[in-house]
């Protein structure tokens, strides 16, 4: 389940509590904010890891998942037909044909 937590936020919130630990005053509402993003943090990683153990649940009893991968600031969204027939395997949490990498946590079901 942590490779889907979100690093970036959670630091981006040790770092915010570091700092309203320096100003000490009337930071008693800020920590039910953390607690809540904190939270909402662990809750998404959760539900990350759930889609992507169905999904490769699902591909293993060899139905059609469509993939998105990519989608930036500089690309747009691929989308990716992925089934084994189609010659497609699975390496821990993410489908692999050739060179490509999609995360399981990005499909659904056809």
């Amino acid at each position: 389940m942590f490779e889907y937590f979100n690093y970036g936020g959670f630091f981006f919130l040790v770092f915010l509590m570091l700092i309203s630990f320096k100003m000490r005053e009337e930071i008693a509402p800020l920590y039910g904010l953390f607690i809540l993003v904190l939270v909402l943090i662990v809750y998404d990683a959760y539900a990350s890891y759930s889609d992507a153990k169905s999904n490769l649940k699902a591909f293993e009893y060899g139905n059609t998942l469509t993939c998105r991968s990519g989608g930036g600031a500089y690309g747009g969204v691929q989308k990716y037909s992925v089934s084994k027939a189609e010659g497609w395997r699975v390496h821990k949490s993410y489908f692999i044909h050739d060179s490509l990498m999609i995360r399981a946590d990005k499909c659904e079901l056809q």
